[in-house]
């Protein structure tokens, strides 16, 4: 999953379907951006679960941090300022509820 490509505030794809046990990689490629988990609820505050913090990179100097799925469902946003409130969500297994997530951030 490709984190702000282009300078874009989006997560590409901005949804995966996943197995329990499958590794979502995480590639950080400009900007300075979190993978934090979130829930459909509440996709702009973080649950307490998994949080790759603040990376910071340059353009051609990506980094990544993995994620191993452990839930059926799982949300994401970044919580760079206003980066969640302008769409920057990610979904595992999300299905038709990906809209509902990215309406309500």
């Amino acid at each position: 999953v490709q984190v702000g490509p282009r300078g874009a505030l989006v997560f590409e794809p901005p949804e995966v379907s996943a197995s329990m046990g499958d590794v979502i990689r995480f590639n950080f490629v400009s900007g300075n951006h979190t993978a934090t988990q979130s829930s459909l609820e509440q996709p702009c505050v973080a649950n307490g679960g998994f949080d790759t913090g603040f990376i910071g990179v340059g353009d051609g100097m990506p980094r990544h941090v993995d994620y191993i799925v452990d839930t059926d469902q799982a949300w994401f946003h970044c919580r760079q300022a206003d980066h969640c409130a302008r769409g920057m969500v990610f979904a595992v297994n999300a299905g038709a509820q990906l809209g509902e997530v990215a309406a309500s951030a």
